[in-house]
């Protein structure tokens, strides 16, 4: 698969889809053919946009029934390793990875992102920006099959942490906490 954009071509099989380049949002094809494409596939993850001056990626695509739905990601590598302009990553599939390793370091502008079925420990230690909605929604899609931790920015874990909405989500995901970086 390629995506194409001005006159520059990512190969999506490739592990550095866009390593290092100035692109600033990404959206996927929105038609049939290349949801059912994409929909036998997944992205490997492993460092796709290290360093790169991306803020956006919305990564979603259109099933038969023209209703969203995430990517399946089968590693995450340091993926978004020193994006330090990403602000938005949108629904991502991670319930198959085999690999989630750092995939957020550096992500300092990160503000909302869609993290469906989550089922590892992840860190978002460098992202004091992170919004409460996006939280809830990581830990109410979670699928944990033993204890799992969400590492906060301590910014971010100040303003979270005790909110009513992330402990009733808590509460209705008892194998997941929040703790501070």
């Amino acid at each position: 698969l390629m995506y194409i954009q001005k006159d520059i071509i990512y190969n999506l099989d490739s592990p550095r889809i866009a390593q290092s380049c100035k692109i600033r949002t990404i959206f996927p094809f929105k038609n049939a053919l290349t949801a059912q494409i994409l929909g036998e596939r997944k992205l490997k993850g492993t460092e796709s946009f290290r360093d790169s001056s991306l803020e956006v990626l919305v990564w979603h695509m259109y099933s038969a029934a023209s209703v969203y739905s995430a990517l399946p990601i089968s590693g995450m590598h340091n993926t978004f390793y020193n994006c330090s302009k990403l602000k938005i990553i949108g629904l991502l599939n991670v319930g198959e990875l085999s690999e989630f390793y750092n995939p957020f370091v550096g992500c300092i502008s990160l503000e909302q992102i869609g993290l469906y079925h989550l089922n590892k420990v992840v860190s978002f230690c460098d992202s004091p920006l992170l919004k409460k909605e996006c939280v809830v929604s990581i830990i109410s899609d979670s699928l944990p099959a033993s204890a799992i931790t969400i590492t906060l920015h301590p910014d971010a874990y100040a303003r979270l942490a005790d909110d009513a909405d992330i402990v009733a989500a808590l509460e209705a995901q008892p194998l997941i906490s929040l703790v501070s970086a």
